[in-house]
């Protein structure tokens, strides 16, 4: 038993120090501490930092409002016939970096936005049918 007792104490030990802490995380460009894992970012060749979130953020929300745009109006779900879509440069910044990585994102993150708006736009027109 009391072997046990020490193994397991052990385990939890060696996962705790595995485990990044508070300071070793990097900070972000605002001096606020981040998580690498949700930080995407790349390093360009003129040095300057392109942040993927913009163009993640952007898009799912576009594709959301779309979603529950088409839900509600009983439109059939194609998140590709949007303007938004196909553009798909709303709210780009040259210092994002390159304009197609940023597209391609962009339009990633609209049909989940999309998805996801639709399929809430339903269940709530559902719900208020009851």
């Amino acid at each position: 038993m009391k072997r046990t007792a020490v193994f397991a104490a052990s385990i939890v030990g060696l996962a705790l120090m595995a485990s990044p802490s508070e300071a070793q995380r990097p900070n972000d460009r605002n001096g606020r501490q981040s998580d690498r894992s949700t930080v995407d970012r790349d390093r360009s060749a003129r040095g300057a930092y392109r942040y993927n979130g913009p163009a993640r953020e952007n898009g799912f929300r576009d594709g959301y409002e779309k979603g529950v745009e088409d839900a509600r109006d009983r439109d059939r779900p194609d998140p590709q016939r949007h303007g938004r879509y196909k553009s798909a440069s709303r709210g780009y910044d040259r210092d994002y970096g390159s304009k197609d990585r940023y597209r391609s994102i962009y339009r990633d993150s609209f049909i989940s936005g999309y998805q996801q708006g639709y399929r809430v736009a339903l269940i709530n027109d559902r719900n208020r049918r009851r």
